[in-house]
Formats: C-alpha cells, sequence, structure tokens
C-alpha cells in the first residue's frame, strides 16, 4: 500500500512531483541520517511571533509557547470587514454614540480592532473568561486612540460575538456585566443559527435554575456552567469553555493536536528519506549526506524545507 506526499523542486515553487510514503509495517528507521525537528522549529517560530507582539517570553516553557500563542489568537478577533446585525432592542447611550460609531466603522471597512480590544491582552497569562466561556467579546468605546495603541477605556463596553461574516451587537452594557446570561438569551432570540451547534439537544429543562450571580461564582472556580434561555433551550459553553486553569480548552485541544500532527509529518518524512532523495535526483538535486529539515510556514501553509538543496515539501 503507498500513500503520496506533494514534494516540492525548491522552496517555495509550485508542485512539482509526489514521493510514494511506505507503509508503517515496512518503514525503516533513518534518524541516524537526517536533522528534523519540526516542533520544535514551530515553538521557535511563535517565540519570535509573541516576541513582536510585545510580550517577554523567555522563561516560558515550549508547551507554554504554544498555549500563550492560540491563547493570543483567540483572544484577538481576525482583521477583515464584516456585516454587523443589531436586534430591535439593541441600545447605546447618546454619551457613547460618536465612539460606537468609530467600532462600526473599523468593522465594516475590516480595520485592526486591536485598539478597542482590552488592555489586558498585552499580558500573556491572562485567560479572558467571558470569551472562553461564552465567546463573547468586550470592545470599548474611546473616541481617540492613544500611544499605547488603544482607545481610552472606560464605562459602559460593546459587547458583541463574531464569526467569519458577520459581527452580533448584543448590546451596550456596564463594565460589570461579564456574567450577565441575558446575553445569551439576544443570541437565541435574534441568531439562533449562529450559536446552534452549542445548544444541548434532549434537555427540557435545568434541575436548578442557574442565576448570575451562580455564573460569576463558578466562573471564579473554573466550572463551566449551562445557559437555560427558555424551556427546551440549554446551551453549552460558545466559547468552547475553560480548563482548571482557567485557559481555553481549544487552546489546549489545539495545542496538542499541532504537536501531535508536526510529529506525524516528521516520521513520514524520516521514513521515507531515501525515496525523498531519489525523487530530487530526478530533478538533478542532491541533498547532503545529512540533510537538515526546517519548518516554514507561508501564507499559513507548512513546509518542510532541507536547508542546502531548498528541497520543500507541503504538510498534510
Amino acid at each position: 500500500m503507498e500513500y503520496h506526499h506533494e514534494f516540492y523542486s525548491t522552496y517555495p515553487r509550485e508542485c512539482a512531483i509526489s514521493y510514494p510514503i511506505q507503509h508503517p509495517l515496512y518503514r525503516k528507521r533513518y534518524m541516524e541520517n537526517i536533522n528534523i525537528s519540526l516542533y520544535q522549529d514551530w515553538i521557535n517560530i511563535l517565540r519570535n511571533r509573541l516576541s513582536d507582539f510585545g510580550y517577554s517570553i523567555s522563561d516560558h516553557s515550549d508547551e507554554n509557547i504554544s498555549r500563550i500563542y492560540l491563547n493570543l489568537e483567540k483572544r484577538l478577533i481576525p482583521q477583515k470587514a464584516r456585516r454587523i446585525l443589531k436586534h430591535d432592542n439593541f441600545y447605546c447611550p447618546d454619551e457613547m454614540t460618536s465612539g460606537l460609531k468609530g467600532v462600526e466603522e473599523a468593522i465594516t471597512s475590516g480595520q485592526n480592532l486591536l485598539p478597542y480590544l482590552s488592555k489586558r491582552i498585552k499580558k500573556p497569562n491572562y485567560n479572558d473568561a467571558l470569551l472562553n466561556h461564552w465567546g463573547i467579546h468586550h470592545l470599548h468605546l474611546g473616541k481617540t486612540i492613544g500611544r499605547d495603541g488603544f482607545v481610552e477605556h472606560g464605562n459602559p463596553l460593546l459587547f458583541c460575538r463574531f464569526d467569519d461574516e458577520n459581527a452580533y451587537f448584543i448590546n451596550v452594557l456596564t463594565h460589570g456585566a461579564w456574567a450577565e446570561q441575558d446575553m445569551i438569551r439576544v443570541l437565541h432570540k435574534n441568531w439562533p443559527d449562529s450559536i446552534k451547534q452549542f445548544r444541548i439537544n434532549g434537555l427540557i429543562r435545568l434541575t436548578q435554575p442557574i442565576t448570575d450571580s451562580d455564573v460569576n461564582t463558578f466562573r471564579q472556580k473554573k466550572i463551566n456552567t449551562f445557559v437555560e434561555v427558555e424551556d427546551g433551550a440549554i446551551y453549552g459553553a460558545i466559547g468552547g469553555g475553560f480548563a482548571s486553569s482557567g485557559i481555553s480548552i481549544d487552546v489546549v485541544r489545539q495545542a496538542d493536536q499541532y504537536e501531535a500532527w508536526l510529529n506525524q509529518n516528521q516520521a513520514h518524512i524520516i521514513n521515507n528519506i531515501e525515496n525523498i532523495r531519489n525523487e530530487a535526483r530526478k530533478k538533478n538535486i542532491e541533498l547532503p549526506s545529512t540533510p537538515h529539515f526546517e519548518l516554514k510556514i507561508e501564507n499559513n501553509t507548512e513546509y518542510a524545507v532541507e536547508s542546502v538543496s531548498k528541497i520543500c515539501i507541503k504538510l498534510h
């Protein structure tokens, strides 16, 4: 049985040929003839990105680096133009309308929304409980961006949820509204399709009602809760939930999955290095006696690139 792996003649040119991957039962180990550590390369890439963002991360372990980076990605709002959706009862105080207009223009035009986020985005280990629990962002409605790159912070705030196409404006609420379950009720009443994958099917009602105060208490104890918006409509953690440490469960899962994926690709390359060498020779390219492959990421696509010959393998 054969598998095939895309093979690039030189980085980052288009795919030229493929090489056969041996079935695991027939693989031979060539680790002594190849220098490769894709996971460590990934960690080094993330360290550089985090440093560029302004984080001081020299004392953090490799495992923490991947989680810090993915947590930052979760907290940031991907930059792209979105449609704004408001419900009939959306309300913004008059004194905040100017700031709200600035946010709306930034959203619809696809500007970077970092200036409107909490300054705690600059803290590597901060876990946003509202975001991790319910997938809801809070944006500040200041009018002017200061020297620190953020608008002035104040009260109240815009609470909203984002997906790839839309920004769902829940409401402008006070700074302490983090546990108000009415936010989920607004999403359920006005845009139920946007959160239908988080609805718990088969439950009629909770045996004991959960108050907003309960939600706040449980969050402090790092306990995820359901939200019952009405009889027969109960939602789980729309934001994916948090672990006992407070970190996003999605972040932990993604970090583990990406490490496993890189290790799987690395094993394919190690076990098929002779096939790669033979295919390279067909292109009149000779790999070094001890090839050195490094992870490169271009346009969100990962490659293993041999440092001397520039042989490039797209990872799958």
